[in-house]
């Protein structure tokens, strides 16, 4: 089943997966990067072509505000 996320991962979200991953590894002895790569959810996110579109769009959007923004200074 593949799931395709049309939202950015909450900072939060994603700093209490690599805590949770941290821990993992220190436990286990294993390499951090090594259980990094090994997580479903890690590997779904980062292979996900969807997600930097949205991130795109958020940018330029941004950006855009920013400038219109400036201009009218």
């Amino acid at each position: 089943k593949i799931i395709k996320h049309n939202y950015p991962m909450k900072r939060s979200h994603a700093h209490d997966l690599m805590g949770r991953l941290a821990t993992f590894a220190w436990e286990n002895k294993k390499p951090f990067v090594e259980v990094v790569l090994a997580n479903e959810e890690v590997i779904r996110r980062i292979t996900d072509p969807f997600q930097y579109i949205v991130e795109s769009k958020i940018i330029i959007k941004t950006l855009a505000k920013k400038n219109t923004i400036e201009k009218k200074r």
